[in-house]
């Protein structure tokens, strides 16, 4: 038996590091498990040690006079299937580069929000987390988290 996967090569090309394009391609595959495809503008691949608490995201909003701005809201759109994924708030330092005018605030200490993601206890493989953050601007940001866990 089989399905068709409908997925678009630009999530593909992103995930091996070659150049984008936009192209919608249809594959059939043989019917194992569903075929989990990454959405999301932003796909970033991160590599964690098994069983271990990671952070595969922060976010710090700082006004340039080095005020807290208001943080996004963050959803998980996606759930690992071989481990958690928790919303996370604390305060940390930014690290803003030279280029920024807020550059001057990353001696300052700032509430931030985390994406946290704990593989299940010997788990060794891939995972994927989707995490949308809601910017108070009205804008949403969508990240595809591939974890390679080892």
């Amino acid at each position: 038996m089989k399905f068709a996967a409908t997925f678009h090569t630009m999530a593909l090309t992103a995930l091996l590091g070659l150049t984008s394009c936009v192209q919608q391609h249809t594959v059939g595959v043989p019917l194992v498990r569903p075929v989990i495809v990454p959405v999301g503008p932003h796909i970033s691949p991160k590599t964690v040690a098994s069983g271990v608490p990671t952070t595969l995201i922060f976010d710090i909003s700082a006004n340039p006079d080095c005020t807290p701005a208001q943080l996004p809201t963050a959803r998980i759109t996606q759930a690992p299937e071989h481990g958690t994924a928790e919303i996370v708030h604390s305060e940390g330092y930014p690290s803003f580069p030279i280029t920024n005018p807020r550059h001057v605030c990353n001696s300052h200490k700032f509430p931030n929000i985390a994406l946290r993601y704990t593989s299940a206890p010997g788990f060794v493989g891939t995972d994927i987390v989707n995490l949308s953050l809601f910017m108070s601007n009205g804008t949403e940001i969508e990240y595809s988290f591939i974890v390679t866990v080892k």
